[in-house]
């Protein structure tokens, strides 16, 4: 009864002093259970309307990544469209400049690449354009002209006799000249007006462009905030934390404190685990990284630095410290039994000796513990043990008690 009643006082100084930790854990106004459930229930609330907010935000972002997009391709478009007409517009001066030189209207002794004899000759030739009833009234006078021509062709006919053996000048050459300017002078025309209509057309598509360009700047500066929290939470910020891993982190800083009670224990109060705040790799995620602190250098360094007997200790701890969070975060779900599998081969002696006390004390506050190992010092200090012998017909199982 006196062995009983020591070690119910020990399991019972024990069981408080877990208590009294996760009560310390606990901030002080959700330690009553009606403010507790009002917190969980606010917090619930709260993440709920955010993830409404989030899902809105993405189908709004969605919406506008596919206008932005058609209209990119809108201003592609309308962009080559610019350019053909700015090249057709150069085209269209050379073939002017061209037509001037060859209408006579150029300046003798200037190159065809000077701007001050190119407006002189536009110039010219413009003072040279004649309005619709100057023009009439030309045609009338050709017709008189030609009428007089006729009658001067008979007179001519009648002095050709008279200057028979004469050189006679070559009127028709002379005549398809001016026929040929003429010509010439009315493309140029033509070609100027379709220019200004292209020009027109561009100016236009330009004024619609620049609107474009407003509304697309009024969307950006709509849509840059929820574009910033998107980043934030998908991870794009200065830790590469996202906010899964955040959600995460929180859970494993429990399963942290709770493990490394086990292993400060079991390493005789030398090692603690803690989560590593800084980025370690910029090109992955952070914020689940692990890392140890050592009392004895007073640093920390990664847990990938633990020797092979210190990793399994540190293994072991995160196990049960994992175990204990979840009966913690279960509301009262009780995990009555481990199994773990080998890697006591790997301690010396005197952390093999630490890690049997931390599963020792786990069998004394009611868990079943079942080991798998091969380490000869193991079974000579469980009392259960179930041995598989193998034998020519097959293996056989031994309980030994």
């Amino acid at each position: 009864a006196r062995t009983q009643a020591a070690e119910a006082a020990s399991a019972a100084r024990a069981a408080q002093h877990v208590a009294d930790e996760r009560r310390a854990g606990v901030p002080e106004a959700l330690r009553t259970p009606a403010a507790l459930q009002a917190g969980i229930a606010q917090a619930q609330d709260t993440r709920q309307r955010l993830e409404r907010a989030l899902q809105q935000a993405q189908s709004t972002h969605g919406e506008a990544a596919s206008r932005a997009a058609a209209l990119r391709a809108q201003h592609a478009t309308l962009a080559e469209g610019v350019q053909a007409a700015q090249a057709r517009v150069v085209e269209a001066h050379r073939q002017f400049v061209a037509a001037l030189q060859t209408a006579g209207f150029w300046p003798d002794g200037t190159s065809k690449g000077d701007e001050g004899a190119a407006d002189h000759a536009e110039a010219a030739w413009r003072a040279a354009l004649l309005p619709a009833a100057r023009i009439a009234m030309l045609e009338s006078a050709v017709r008189d002209a030609d009428d007089r021509r006729a009658a001067a062709h008979e007179r001519a006919g009648r002095a050709a006799q008279a200057v028979a053996g004469l050189v006679r000048p070559d009127l028709a050459a002379l005549d398809a000249r001016a026929t040929a300017s003429r010509a010439q002078v009315e493309a140029v025309v033509d070609r100027i007006g379709q220019t200004r209509s292209e020009l027109r057309t561009v100016t236009d598509t330009l004024a619609r462009l620049e609107e474009i360009a407003r509304e697309s700047g009024a969307i950006e500066a709509e849509y840059r905030v929820v574009g910033h929290l998107a980043d934030i939470a998908n991870g794009n910020n200065c830790r590469n934390l996202t906010f899964q891993r955040y959600v995460l982190a929180a859970l494993l800083d429990d399963v942290l404190r709770a493990a490394s009670l086990r292993l400060s224990a079991m390493s005789r109060g030398r090692y603690q685990l803690q989560r590593r705040e800084d980025v370690a790799d910029a090109r992955r995620a952070a914020g689940l990284d692990l890392e140890v602190f050592d009392e004895y250098t007073g640093r920390t360094r990664p847990a990938s630095t633990l020797s092979g007997g210190e990793g399994f200790m540190a293994s072991l701890s995160l196990a049960l410290g994992l175990s204990d969070v979840v009966q913690a975060y279960a509301g009262g779900v009780q995990l009555d039994t481990l199994f773990i599998d080998e890697g006591f081969g790997s301690l010396d002696p005197e952390s093999l000796d630490m890690a049997m006390k931390a599963l020792i004390d786990l069998q004394q506050r009611g868990r079943t513990v079942g080991v798998i190992s091969h380490v000869e010092e193991m079974k000579q200090q469980i009392d259960v043990t179930i041995e598989v012998v193998q034998g020519v017909r097959g293996s056989r199982v031994k309980v030994q008690a």
